[in-house]
């Protein structure tokens, strides 16, 4: 009999064990979705998002346009902490580098560029996913020639 006591309290001891374990991976397959859409009016759905440094983001760009890429393409291209995005679309014609083919950014301003989706037609999207940097602000823009204008906005990392 005391055999079968110890068995069952040896039991009832992992169960417990087992229970107190629980998931050690502190979310890390959680991904934030972050869409945004874009038009033939030259403007996008969001002009702000909040996001935590560290998380996982998914960013899907939605061209509910009809006009073709090579006449209303539409990007989402976040800069790097600092950068300006009026800055950088007007500096795109300056370099003579941007083209349909590249997403119309210069491969010599690519160092101020912390992540970019493909170009996009009417009716397409695209999506990329990254890890949300440091804190702060972080400014994004579509980089069509003039599109940077009013097409413009703000990741806010907490």
């Amino acid at each position: 009999m005391k055999l079968i006591t110890q068995v069952i309290l040896l039991v009832a001891m992992s169960f417990t064990l087992v229970s107190c374990s629980g998931d050690k991976s502190g979310g890390a397959d959680k991904v934030t979705t972050i869409t945004i859409t874009a038009n033939d009016q030259m403007q996008y759905d969001k002009t702000e998002f909040k996001v935590k440094s560290g998380d996982k983001i998914r960013l899907v760009l939605k061209n509910i346009g009809t006009m073709p890429k090579t006449a209303m393409g539409h990007n989402v291209t976040i800069l790097k902490a600092g950068e300006s995005a009026e800055a950088f679309g007007a500096a795109i014609p300056e370099t003579n580098e941007g083209t349909l083919e590249n997403d119309f950014l210069p491969p010599s301003m690519a160092d101020k560029v912390f992540v970019h989706t493909d170009m996009t037609g009417g009716g397409e999207t695209t999506e990329i996913t990254f890890t949300a940097p440091a804190p702060g602000t972080y400014e994004y823009l579509c980089t069509f020639p003039a599109h940077y204008m009013t097409m413009h906005g703000k990741m806010i990392v907490e």
